[in-house]
């Protein structure tokens, strides 16, 4: 028996994982700001920590997606996704279009830029190769597409025996598994991708199907849980970028120990966690600005190059720093167009 029988309630365990996820999205990316010696361990355990917290993300709108499916039609499913996702991801594209098409060249395959303006642009459309998150966009779209499917799936439980091999599947073909193995053109890097996060999203449906005896299974269990978990995180910093890729299973075995210790209120701290949870997805589509912008600003002021020296004192205030920029021009856009910034920048 699953809890999907009446009107989705709100949920504030996936709320305060929203704003964990994000907070990994920003230090994943805010490390790349940083000069990092070649044998650092500190970058290293860092990037394990926050890289690939995408996972997470799928994880969650897998959850979300099967939560709220008691409302599901294909139809407005679609227009939703399209006004709430794919037209913010448009809109917050411009300004890396024009600058990946005019000044700033992008690692693009060769021949990219003797193509016409049009292509150029439709291509990094469904790369996302025009800033660094972006690549997310439109590999979530791939995945939405599917919706059907999944729901279908979800109505004969059974098919979730599937998951173990999927799992699995995504931890040893990492992220560009399909392209390597299939010798496919760097242009479907996207569906490789939604290829190797389709097993967290439909992990997210599961946990959302079976709520209450999911989590109290891992009440009862989140010790072991977290010590493979852990044993995964050791044996990425050991085989870092190896295959199997243990940063995946670290990643897929702690989502579900997470959402259950987050079933909780913040005190004082739980105001910021609604914002930063709330404006995940505006943060999302604007802390990419504020990270090129810093590398910018670092190269005409400086002798850094674009990048500051690596410590992790300085890295954590940067990425504090970036958070509360994103958040303030997310406010200050709200302000101006009020409900419409949703269809600007996602919030």
């Amino acid at each position: 028996m699953t809890r999907k029988d009446e009107k989705p309630a709100f949920q504030q365990d996936v709320h305060n994982f929203r704003a964990f996820a994000i907070l990994g999205v920003v230090g994943a990316h805010a490390l790349h700001n940083f000069y990092w010696p070649a044998d650092s361990y500190t970058f290293v355990i860092l990037d394990t920590l926050f890289n690939q917290s995408t996972i997470w993300f799928a994880f969650i709108a897998g959850y979300l997606f099967q939560h709220l499916s008691v409302m599901y039609s294909t139809k407005s499913y679609y227009l939703k996704k399209l006004k709430n996702v794919f037209l913010p991801y448009l809109v917050c594209s411009i300004p890396a279009l024009v600058a990946s098409m005019t000044f700033y060249e992008q690692a693009m395959p060769a021949g990219f830029y003797e193509l016409p303006s049009a292509s150029q642009a439709f291509l990094f459309i469904v790369t996302g190769k025009h800033l660094a998150p972006f690549w997310y966009i439109p590999m979530i779209m791939v995945i939405f597409l599917l919706a059907p499917v999944l729901i279908a799936l979800d109505h004969r439980p059974v098919f979730y025996l599937a998951l173990p091999p999927l799992l699995l599947l995504s931890a040893f073909l990492g992220r560009d598994g399909l392209l390597m193995y299939l010798e496919l053109s760097p242009y479907f890097g996207q569906l490789s991708k939604a290829v190797y996060l389709l097993s967290p999203y439909m992990l997210g449906m599961f946990i959302s199907r079976f709520y209450t005896q999911s989590m109290a299974l891992v009440g009862r269990c989140w010790i072991p849980l977290g010590l493979m978990a852990a044993l995964f995180f050791v044996l990425e910093v050991l085989n870092y970028h190896l295959t199997p890729y243990y940063i995946f299973l670290f990643k897929v075995l702690s989502a579900p120990v997470i959402l259950y210790f987050l079933d909780r209120q913040f005190g004082v701290a739980q105001r910021l966690v609604n914002n930063i949870a709330v404006f995940s997805f505006g943060i999302f589509f604007l802390h990419g600005y504020f990270l090129s912008g810093t590398k910018i600003l670092v190269t005409f002021l400086s002798d850094f190059d674009g990048k500051f020296p690596g410590n992790i004192v300085a890295y954590t205030f940067f990425t504090v720093a970036i958070v509360l920029a994103s958040l303030l021009a997310i406010t200050v856009v709200r302000r101006i167009v009020g409900r419409q910034s949703r269809y600007l920048i996602g919030c």
